[in-house]
């Protein structure tokens, strides 16, 4: 891959938010905080929190495999930080 194709998949991967951040401004309050009736399902809320959640956890893994080379990855339990963060009273526009 040259600097010019990975450069254009790095704004594409940029502009993909964009639509979802459009739908949370628009949207009722009821549509982002709608949990399907299914065991462990998620709202749009919860997911907005989680993905800010997953790109942190993401960057510190990158940079503990680039300076530290072999080093145990720390891997976390998405369920707990839903319950324990409080994702459901977040301000899911604030993590996007």
């Amino acid at each position: 891959m040259d600097k010019t194709e990975k450069l254009s998949l790095i704004a594409r991967y940029e502009l993909a938010i964009d639509p979802l951040i459009d739908f949370v401004k628009s949207a009722p309050a009821a549509a982002i905080d709608f949990r399907p009736n299914l065991p462990g399902a998620w709202t749009i809320r919860d997911h907005a929190v989680h993905f800010l959640d997953a790109d942190t956890f993401a960057y510190g893994r990158l940079r503990l495999a680039v300076t530290q080379p072999g080093a145990e990855v720390f891997v976390w339990n998405e369920e707990a930080w839903q319950e324990r963060a409080k994702y459901e009273t977040a301000d899911a526009l604030a993590c996007l």
